[in-house]
């Protein structure tokens, strides 16, 4: 998207022969993410997951026996039901994928206990547990969460010095 010889950098270049371009940090990082977002396995995880927070969500029957599920297998937990994944704020999808990763286990028991009621609830709780039970999932789950991890790092936890050098610039 960026070249050396129009736009900004070309005029900066006349003025300031030695001046060195770089790409913005942040938009090269949004780049990956969305490279990384577009992969098969990492989009169909992103998206059952959202699915089986709006599964959650969609039934207060359905969240009572969640939150239930989560005082049993995640008693440490003070969240109380996923969050669902916005499809362009990369930090609140990072939370979102970290509350699901932490609540995997109280999710995979309250699947349990829904697939075993009648209807399209027990019906639709019984396939959403097949696939998060799947290898692939589990994989892509591992790999989209280190990827998030990268942002995080680079930008939550990079010291406010450094920052403003960047913000600057």
């Amino acid at each position: 998207m960026s070249r050396d010889d129009i736009g900004v950098q070309c005029a900066i270049r006349e003025e300031y022969k030695w001046a060195v371009y770089f790409h913005c940090a942040s938009h090269c990082l949004n780049l990956v993410l969305t490279t990384a977002a577009d992969e098969y396995t990492i989009r169909n995880a992103v998206g059952l997951m959202n699915e089986i927070a709006v599964f959650f969500a969609a039934s207060n029957k359905r969240l009572l026996v969640l939150q239930e599920a989560i005082a049993k297998k995640c008693p440490e937990s003070e969240r109380t039901r996923l969050k669902k994944q916005c499809a362009t704020r990369w930090v609140e999808r990072h939370d979102a994928v970290i509350v699901f990763k932490h609540l995997y286990p109280a999710v995979i028991e309250a699947l349990k206990v829904i697939s075993m009621l009648p209807g399209d609830a027990g019906l639709k709780a019984c396939m959403l547990l097949r696939e998060i039970l799947a290898g692939g999932f589990l994989v892509a789950l591992e790999i989209f969460n280190k990827v998030l991890m990268c942002r995080h790092i680079l930008i939550d936890d990079c010291p406010p010095h450094i920052l403003r050098v960047f913000s600057k610039s």
